[in-house]
């Protein structure tokens, strides 16, 4: 059964994350969760 609200989206059609800080590019995400929630990275 295909579901598409759980589809499989290849890596490379993702542009953006939206988080309530704003739609932020795949490659800062890690330094904007360091950022806002230091206590989820060790």
């Amino acid at each position: 059964m295909l579901n598409y609200a759980f589809d499989l989206v290849p890596a490379k059609y993702i542009t953006g994350i939206i988080t309530e800080f704003g739609v932020i590019r795949p490659e800062n995400l890690l330094d904007e969760v360091k950022k806002h929630y230091p206590w989820m990275i060790d």
